[in-house]
């Protein structure tokens, strides 16, 4: 068992925010933190499904082993994201692993709990909203997947990583996934990766960094631009 979760705690996760207090006191009971250190599971594909989690802080994997032995990287969830929701109601197993990409706490609520939950009219609402998000989270990643050439498919994932992890609207974006994480979320070989990122610093659209990938806004945007272009003709 992790620690307890107070109400204000709660309250910065945006899911739980607006909830009544009520319901806030009776999460409160019920929910827990627990931590996950860098490079361990969550959860592992095919696990029976017995909790909600939500991403409270750090960042946490989504992925596939696939039969060759490589990983494809569904998505990667930041604070307030929530993990195996969909397999919770349908009451299915794991459709993919979860794993840490940095030590990272995440909230706990079991599965019992998680249906009591939806009793609650103020916490349905919420369910309702983050399960649109999400669907609107998935149709983002299949037009990044399927945006045809590495490079655009990588720039669009660039950019939206750097803007979930660091939302703070600045010109400069930050994207710490190493070439590896970034080969397996654009579904790529690792040597392709290297070699556009590299393409990037000698144009000046990134810039090399220890802190990870710094990648200009408005160049990597006009790069997004150009490309469509290119595809339209």
């Amino acid at each position: 068992m992790g620690s307890m979760v107070l109400s204000k705690e709660l309250n910065q996760i945006p899911r739980f925010s607006g909830l009544k207090p009520t319901t806030l006191k009776w999460l409160t009971e019920r929910i827990h933190r627990i931590k996950v250190a860098k490079s361990n599971f969550v959860f592992s594909e095919g696990d029976s499904c017995d909790a909600l989690f939500i991403v409270e802080s750090g960042s946490i994997k989504i992925f596939k082993s696939l039969e060759s032995g490589r990983e494809l990287t569904i998505d990667i969830f930041y604070h307030g994201d929530a993990l195996g929701e969909v397999a919770l109601i349908d009451e299915g197993e794991y459709p993919a692993s979860a794993t840490a990409l940095e030590d990272s706490t995440i909230l706990k609520l079991p599965k019992e709990d998680y249906i009591k939950l939806l009793t609650f009219s103020d916490a349905t609402s919420s369910v309702i909203r983050d399960l649109s998000l999400r669907m609107r989270a998935l149709n983002r990643r299949v037009r990044e997947l399927g945006s045809g050439e590495v490079e655009q498919r990588l720039a669009l994932v660039v950019l939206t990583i750097s803007q979930r992890s660091n939302p703070k609207n600045t010109e400069t974006l930050v994207c710490d996934l190493t070439r590896q994480e970034l080969s397996s979320l654009v579904g790529a070989r690792m040597e392709t990766v290297i070699r556009i990122i590299s393409k990037w610093h000698k144009s000046g659209i990134a810039i090399k960094s220890s802190s990870g990938l710094h990648v200009n806004k408005t160049a990597i945007a006009k790069l997004l631009e150009n490309k469509t272009k290119d595809l339209d003709l």
